[in-house]
């Protein structure tokens, strides 16, 4: 079940999800450019409200995102996301979230029974066995409940279909 990256370099139609800005980044700046736009149509300066300190730095750590289903919806977000889409088909049929940074890959699983968010390092998934394969430090929470694994190194599969949870050795359930 888990997804080797020479698997996915072997797979014809590999999708890379791409670096560079992301839909609320691109969003962001066409609202900046739109702003300084009218405030020069307005003759107006508001860069005194700005800051524009040269020591200060901002940080954006680049999340990739994909829609692995519509029914149920499942949203998968990583640092590094690789998946591979075959012919003209919707969603990809196998694919592979993980992180490379202190941030866990999540999945948001939107049902009619409520919603579900997975977390793990990494994150497995392929569309015939309908199944997401949660691999270092998983957990899922659905309401006030909370699953993860009673001992690191464990497994967890959450079946898309059941909405069941399975782990690899002894579980913890918490409720909140």
């Amino acid at each position: 079940m888990l997804i080797t990256a020479a698997e996915l370099e072997k797979t014809e139609g590999m999708n890379y999800s791409r670096p560079g800005l992301s839909l609320r980044e691109r969003s962001a700046a066409g609202f900046e450019a739109v702003a300084s736009a009218l405030e020069e149509a307005d003759g107006t300066d508001s860069t005194s409200s700005r800051s524009h300190d040269p020591r200060t730095k901002v940080f954006n750590i680049a999340r990739h995102k994909v829609v692995l289903s519509d029914a149920p919806f499942v949203l998968l977000d990583a640092d590094d996301l690789r998946f591979v889409q075959r012919g003209r088909e919707k969603h990809p049929f196998m694919a592979l979230a993980s992180t490379n940074t202190g941030l866990q890959a999540n999945a948001t699983i939107i049902t009619s029974d409520g919603n579900f968010f997975a977390s793990a390092q990494r994150i497995h998934y392929r569309a015939p066995s309908r199944e997401l394969v949660l691999e270092g430090n998983p957990v899922v929470q659905h309401g006030r409940r909370q699953v993860k694994p009673s001992r690191p190194g464990k497994l967890m599969k959450f079946n898309l279909i059941t909405y069941e949870v399975t782990v690899s050795g002894p579980a913890v359930e918490s409720k909140f």
